[in-house]
């Protein structure tokens, strides 16, 4: 669109899987844990990833398969949620599941939302952007949807946590600001207009 990639991440990740384990062992390196201390290493941590044949976790030099994919004629999962210790989201052609960790055992599909490119739990809900349907928030078994523009131009890629009141949402024309307890966007300027966000 408008001549940008409209993939997420590349811009973060040069060099891919190969620098990205690089930066994140140096990442640690620099926090200078003390021995004893919760992810004092990469290795004291756990990396989850995805591919065409399931989510996977690596944890002390290990790497397993913790879920199947077994859909595989459309390109494995679109979405993972960041490690909540006790269990993460992803996405896949199906919808928004829960998986518990580290059993992995049966994920637990909490909404039917596909083309989803962002997950984010909060205190008030799980928050997800969907390529097509905008900013999605699932709560107490209610998915409420909240478009990104009326005439659907604008894509949605990220969400983040700005404030306990405010998402910050990444599109295909820049960042906007959500206020999540009036339930609305903020009217006025896009913030880092015409940006590709994420």
């Amino acid at each position: 669109a408008h001549g940008r990639i409209e993939e997420h991440g590349l811009h973060v990740w040069l060099g891919y899987y190969e620098n990205a384990f690089t930066l994140l062992r140096r990442c640690y390196e620099e926090l200078g844990r003390p021995p004893g201390a919760a992810m004092r290493t990469l290795r004291d941590g756990r990396v989850l990833g995805a591919d065409s044949q399931g989510l996977w976790i690596s944890a002390n030099d290990r790497v397993r398969r913790i879920h199947p994919y077994v859909d595989q004629t459309y390109a494995s999962f679109r979405s993972i949620s960041e490690d909540y210790g006790d269990h993460l989201y992803f996405s896949d052609g199906r919808g928004i599941h829960r998986l518990p960790l580290p059993s992995a055992s049966s994920p637990l599909r909490i909404a039917d939302i596909r083309s989803v490119r962002s997950i984010l739990e909060e205190p008030d809900g799980i928050w997800a952007i969907s390529w097509d349907r905008g900013l999605v928030h699932i709560a107490n078994g209610e998915t409420t949807q909240y478009p990104l523009d009326d005439k659907g131009d604008r894509l949605g890629l990220t969400v983040a946590a700005l404030t306990p009141e405010l998402l910050v949402v990444g599109t295909s024309s820049g960042l906007v600001a959500f206020d999540r307890v009036a339930g609305r966007f903020l009217p006025g300027r896009l913030f880092l207009e015409r940006e590709q966000i994420f």
